[in-house]
């Protein structure tokens, strides 16, 4: 289903086209794809470049917001690099989905399609569902994730064997610090402006005995995590100053934890 990264993103190459997925403002569509080097097929969904908001730079986001929620034991949709060729822009027949996948000829962003998955169900949860969804709300406030809001979940739901379980998706929008050009301090107003959209803060505000155990995951992202996404995310959609920026800036976030926490404790209570 999700997951996966290890040491290396794989790098596939799209074959046939299957669906677009509505309700983006980017241009996401669902293509069968293959791994050249394990000849493994993939059904896979693809957040086409030159969009309003995916690019290169957006890409080294989702890669980063991605490898931080692994590194966390949060799970995610595994990523993918896919390219797209003329070879298969010129295999589709609907026009209109055509022009808009033959801007984003070469290399673009993707993630497993998560096969029986639907997003979250806020009137089904279950005490046993609120450790991981409280893991999933401090790593979106880490990261700064500012588009997980009711209109627009993002986050997925499974439930095989009767064993329940939650993918965080599309991490665009996060780290958005980036493109700040004054600096800010590492706990800010904005968590509590984030907190308030975010739609898991109604299911956990107020609840007795809220696991907290991701502050020690937190201490996690050190140097040798920072050295390994450095030769993990792809050459193409690697950006060193904006590399950088995000990883200073999440580092006084470490160095300033137990503030942080406090203030996640604070907006719950």
């Amino acid at each position: 289903m999700g997951k996966k990264i290890n040491g290396i993103i794989p790098e596939l190459f799209a074959l046939s086209y299957l669906h677009e997925i509505n309700g983006s403002s980017n241009t996401v569509i669902v293509s069968k794809c293959i791994d050249i080097c394990t000849s493994v097929f993939y059904d896979v969904v693809i957040k086409l470049n030159n969009n309003v908001r995916m690019s290169n730079d957006y890409s080294l986001i989702e890669f980063l917001a991605l490898l931080i929620a692994d590194e966390l034991g949060i799970n995610f949709a595994q990523p993918f690099v896919v390219n797209i060729t003329n070879e298969f822009v010129q295999s589709i027949n609907d026009i209109i989905i055509k022009d808009k996948i033959t801007k984003s000829i070469g290399k673009n962003f993707a993630t497993k399609y998560i096969e029986q998955s639907y997003m979250i169900n806020m009137n089904d949860i279950k005490p046993n569902d609120v450790s991981k969804l409280c893991d999933i709300f401090i790593f979106d406030l880490f990261v700064e994730n500012v588009d997980r809001r009711t209109i627009k979940p993002n986050l997925l739901e499974t439930n095989f064997n009767s064993i329940k379980d939650y993918y965080v998706i599309d991490h665009e929008l996060s780290l958005g610090f980036i493109w700040d050009v004054l600096p800010k301090p590492p706990i800010d107003q904005d968590i509590y402006n984030m907190t308030k959209n975010h739609i898991l803060f109604q299911c956990l505000k107020g609840r007795n005995n809220l696991n907290f155990s991701m502050e020690q995951k937190l201490k996690n992202l050190n140097n040798a995590f920072w050295q390994r996404a450095e030769t993990i995310i792809p050459n193409e959609m690697f950006n060193l100053y904006y590399f950088k920026k995000i990883k200073n800036y999440l580092n006084l976030k470490i160095e300033n934890l137990d503030s942080f926490m406090n203030v996640i404790k604070g907006v719950l209570s």
